[in-house]
């Protein structure tokens, strides 16, 4: 097993003695690389400021720190947990502006993430990191992180002059990989699979690497960031007629038909639809923002280059809908009927779908790495060139699905994988037949 680690790393220019081997493959050691990486991470001591051109947005000391704690308190991995930082920055500054009346778009997002003020930012409180770099630290000095929780034996045992100078072991390869782990989700084309026995280090990396769209079983992956909710404010009733480039606010929208119309550029914002109807209706770039969607029918709608931010459908007729080439932030899906419903080529950023008929429904394309889907029906749903690595599924019939390998990253749970298994028989080029009779 050794062995074939070594083969993947790179050969090791030296070996441990007993003690230090024991130690390195206990399972402990998985908290201790845990605490060892965490450790890093700074405390927010000056406020953040972004220029936009006339523009300056401030984001206090406080206001940072409350999102750190947010994010920690979600157990992403690192390397998300630095990008749900710079997201979440950017959301704080999106707010700001849209409290000034502007309207900004994902152009102007990736603009605000890559400034040099949040790029600086989140290099004092969410440095890159090596993993190697980390396990040479933590083995010159293991008592910070393994107080507690190694014996001071343990710890001499494994302490020892810089690794870069005397050489890795095999067992300090595994060291490496583990922290690798805890960074990024592993890159070997893996499905991640809640509800496993916990594994040593010394198992869990040869297993994940055993090629090409294997199977990682874990059961520490981090819950899903949960859609933030809809800002509502006292609504006044809208009416029947959809106009091009027309600004709905504060609007309730009750018990209307606005099926089959056509609008361009249409915006809602902090507006209520309540059994209305937008079925078979036409609208490009839409916009929806802060906005509640109950027990309506938008069953074959098209909706081209739409944005939904902060917005939540509940028990909603989409059979045949197509959201196209979408932005979809902040968005939750509730008891939603939504076969045949196309998704292609849209983004997911904080959606969560829970308990919703998705059969057949198209994510060809689709960025679904935010995305979350509880007890959700996605019999023959297609897949093809999606991206869901961090996608979450759970206790969903995944039966039939098309590109299955587009779900590399993603995490099922252990249920669900078996369902999914001739599926990936078939991708893989399996014939699977009965048992003979004995």
């Amino acid at each position: 097993m050794l062995d074939d680690l070594t083969e993947l790393l790179g050969a090791a220019s030296r070996t441990d003695d007993d003690a230090a081997a024991v130690v390195k493959h206990d399972p402990r050691m998985a908290t201790v690389l845990a605490r060892a990486l965490y450790g890093r991470l700074g405390e927010p001591t000056e406020r953040l400021v972004v220029p936009d051109g006339a523009y300056r947005w401030r984001i206090s000391e406080g206001a940072q720190a409350r999102l750190m704690d947010e994010i920690w308190q979600e157990s992403p991995r690192y390397g998300a947990g630095r990008e749900r930082l710079r997201s979440g920055l950017v959301d704080l500054v999106r707010r700001q502006a849209e409290r000034r009346g502007l309207v900004p778009g994902e152009a102007w997002a990736r603009q605000v993430g890559r400034s040099q003020p949040v790029r600086d930012l989140l290099d004092r409180l969410w440095p890159r990191v090596d993993p190697a770099d980390v396990v040479a630290e933590f083995l010159s000095d293991p008592a910070v992180a393994a107080d507690g929780i190694l014996s001071d034996a343990e710890q001499a045992a494994i302490r020892r002059s810089p690794p870069q100078v005397a050489g890795w072991s095999p067992a300090d390869l595994v060291l490496i990989d583990e922290v690798a782990g805890l960074i990024e989700q592993p890159a070997h084309g893996s499905l991640a699979v809640l509800g496993a026995l916990a594994l040593t280090a010394g198992l869990r990396v040869p297993a994940a690497a055993a090629g090409d769209r294997g199977l990682t079983t874990v059961d520490d992956v981090p819950a899903q960031h949960a859609p933030a909710d809809p800002r509502l404010a006292p609504l006044t009733e809208g009416t029947a007629d959809l106009e091009h480039e027309g600004l709905s606010r504060r609007l309730s929208f009750t018990g209307l038909d606005l099926s089959a119309q056509e609008a361009d550029a249409v915006e809602f914002d902090q507006c209520r639809f309540e059994r209305t109807t937008l079925a078979s209706a036409v609208l490009d770039q839409p916009r929806f923002t802060d906005c509640e969607v109950s027990h309506c029918d938008w069953a074959n709608a098209r909706l081209t280059k739409p944005a939904l931010l902060r917005t939540r459908l509940t028990s909603v007729r989409l059979t045949g809908a197509q959201c196209t080439a979408g932005t979809l932030r902040d968005v939750t899906f509730e008891d939603c009927r939504a076969d045949l419903a196309g998704f292609r080529f849209t983004t997911f950023a904080h959606v969560r779908l829970t308990g919703c008929n998705l059969t057949g429904a198209d994510f060809t394309g689709a960025d679904l790495r935010r995305a979350e889907f509880i007890g959700c029906d996605l019999t023959g749903a297609q897949f093809s060139n999606a991206n869901a690595a961090g996608a979450r599924f759970t206790d969903c019939d995944l039966d039939g699905i098309g590109g299955v390998t587009s779900l590399s990253g993603a995490t099922i749970t252990a249920d669900d994988l078996i369902a999914l298994s001739h599926t990936f028989a078939r991708a893989l080029g399996i014939t699977v037949v009965a048992s003979p009779q004995r």
